[in-house]
């Protein structure tokens, strides 16, 4: 199976704080990172979307560095706030991406569209729903880009017990189709379900970070 990212002695230093210290990591299919807040994650994955720029070492997705036209294109992220328009519906929002990716909702997005049950709220304006329902119409959004890469910030945030359960069977299905998926969280507890399917498991604290 090919690699989806490969870091090689990544630092991360903001003035005297040191975020990452020296990780090292090759993975594919579906990844989880934990660890206490402030530990590195979301700026790990940061750098893997290119929304951010390591102190020295090196990174790769599928071969690209990260933030190249080359990467952008096979890459997709799903931050703790969701990119959605707030006064459009949600269908309007699906529609608009699926313009801009030239895409329809077929695949991994329709599966996703089904089985976090978003036909529901098609009428309904980004801002009237809850953070939880944003971020289950953020994971469609996400894969309408058909990515080989999949982000995803803070996966226990916004997600009741049975979405979790949902998400995590979706995740396993996009590793299965070849993705690699890379979700951070503080904890692995309640998270069962999709921690059961990672190929790997990583802990961060203090910048260093460990994988099995």
């Amino acid at each position: 199976m090919n690699v989806g990212v490969t870091a090689r002695d990544l630092w991360k230093t903001y003035g005297s704080n040191i975020v990452l210290k020296g990780v090292n990591f090759e993975v594919h299919g579906l990844t989880l990172i934990h660890g206490p807040n402030g530990a590195g994650k979301t700026t790990l994955l940061r750098i893997i979307a290119g929304l951010d720029l390591p102190s020295s070492g090196s990174i790769s997705v599928y071969g690209f560095k990260p933030g190249t036209i080359e990467a952008r294109r096979i890459t997709t992220v799903i931050l703790e706030r969701p990119l959605l328009f707030e006064e459009l519906t949600v269908g309007e929002n699906l529609g608009l991406f699926s313009k801009i990716t030239g895409n329809s909702l077929e695949g991994l997005a329709l599966e996703a569209y089904e089985k976090l049950g978003i036909q529901k709220f098609l009428k309904y304006k980004v801002r009237d729903l809850s953070h939880g329902w944003r971020r289950r119409v953020d994971v469609v959004r996400a894969l309408l880009s058909n990515p080989k890469l999949l982000l995803l910030d803070e996966v226990n945030t916004g997600f009741d017990v049975d979405s979790i359960k949902s998400l995590g069977e979706l995740l396993a299905s996009a590793a299965e189709r070849g993705l690699t998926v890379i979700a951070t969280t503080p904890s692995l507890s309640g998270l069962e379900s999709i921690a059961s399917k990672a190929s790997f498991k990583c802990y961060v604290e203090g910048g260093i970070l460990k994988c099995d």
